[in-house]
């Protein structure tokens, strides 16, 4: 509940209006477009942002089973 105020509250300092309040603005559809905007951006940050981490991870789990195998041939 805290965080969700804090949230609120650092949004609306910024000058932005909540979607809540923008809903009940009079005016087209393209009231919400910029929040909208936003939110898609930030979608596509994570997933690029997970996209990359999964690779990572791939990539450091193969070089992992290979520097193993190649252990595992050295004894």
């Amino acid at each position: 509940m805290t965080l969700g105020i804090g949230r609120k509250q650092l949004i609306m300092l910024d000058g932005a209006l909540l979607p809540s309040v923008l809903q009940n603005l009079p005016g087209g559809a393209d009231k919400l477009s910029g929040f909208e905007q936003g939110f898609v951006d930030a979608l596509l940050a994570r997933m690029g942002m997970e996209a990359r981490q999964d690779a990572q991870l791939k990539a450091n789990q193969r070089r992992y089973l290979q520097e193993a195998a190649e252990r595992a041939l050295d004894k």
